[in-house]
């Protein structure tokens, strides 16, 4: 009797525990944020590319990379959102790329954050103590070329090729009044042939000209002795 009725106090027991045990518990969502580049208590400076890994097993997530000025992440820090992407898995690759050259020197924070749809947990891992220092870049930074007329350099002379020059049409010149020499000019070259042609015609003209006045005056004299002549003789009678 005893025995019988232990037994069937066990049936309830098993049954009441196993009526009151809760359900299998839904497999966890898999996620994963890792930032491998920079670590924490580094220095940068420039264009920095921030690698690492965020990826979720949500049909819909996403991941966010921000940064905030500080050592530490606190409920004060004012974080600037570089990149928020979605349904991209970054497998061990670039996360987001931020440039730094704007900010000023001094101690950083980064966050990386993996959420996704029906996942309440927040996935999310912080790079603290990043020393930002641009004042190593100023000195290495390429010099941007200075125009060719700013410098100053002396021009490279262009070649220019002068025309040909036409011999000149002498002037018509007396042979021997030209620089006070006969025969030559004042260097001592050779007479031109086309300078004594021209010449010696318009020498030529000069003496038909100096004839025709001669002729002109000795005509004119004449008529003139002619005609006091023919006037003095009745004053003679």
């Amino acid at each position: 009797m005893h025995k019988r009725t232990a037994a069937i106090a066990a049936i309830v027991v098993c049954l009441f525990l196993a009526l009151s045990w809760p359900g299998t518990a839904a497999p966890p969502r898999l996620a994963q944020a890792v930032i491998t580049y920079p670590t924490s208590s580094s220095g940068v400076g420039g264009v920095v590319e921030i690698q690492g890994t965020a990826v979720h097993s949500s049909s819909y997530w996403w991941y966010n990379v921000s940064y905030a000025a500080g050592p530490q992440a606190t409920g004060g820090s004012q974080w600037q959102t570089l990149v928020q992407v979605e349904n991209s898995p970054v497998q061990n690759g670039v996360l987001a790329t931020w440039d730094t050259m704007s900010l000023p020197d001094g101690l950083y924070v980064l966050a990386l954050t993996v959420m996704g749809e029906g996942d309440p947990t927040a996935h999310q891992v912080f790079v603290t103590n990043l020393r930002v220092d641009n004042s190593q870049l100023v000195p290495t930074a390429t010099p941007r070329p200075v125009p060719t007329e700013a410098a100053g350099p002396t021009p490279t002379p262009i070649p220019v090729v002068q025309p040909a020059t036409s011999t000149p049409r002498p002037t018509a010149t007396p042979l021997g009044l030209e620089g006070g020499s006969s025969g030559t000019g004042s260097s001592g070259s050779a007479l031109d042939p086309s300078a004594l042609a021209s010449a010696f015609c318009w020498g030529g003209e000069i003496a038909a000209m100096l004839f025709v006045l001669l002729g002109v005056y000795v005509v004119g004299r004449a008529c003139y002795r002619y005609y006091l002549r023919e006037n003095a003789e009745p004053q003679a009678d």
